[in-house]
């Protein structure tokens, strides 16, 4: 009787350890694929300022041209 209660302590303990693995996969994989998100998010803003700085740098220029 003693070994069954403890073939089954072990098996609810082996069945919470199992979910708290997937349950810890399950979060890892999702802020993985949150900072992804945030790193392309601010990737794409950065590479939308430059943009913009080149095209008003390049209008300055031709402004400064014009008025020579």
């Amino acid at each position: 009787m003693k070994q069954e209660k403890t073939d089954n302590d072990l098996g609810f303990i082996k069945g919470m350890i199992v979910t708290l693995d997937k349950k810890i996969d399950d979060e890892s994989s999702f802020r993985v694929r949150s900072e992804d998100d945030i790193r392309k998010w601010f990737e794409s803003k950065i590479s939308m300022t430059v943009e913009r700085l080149n095209f008003e740098e390049k209008g300055s220029l031709d402004r400064e041209r014009r008025m020579m």
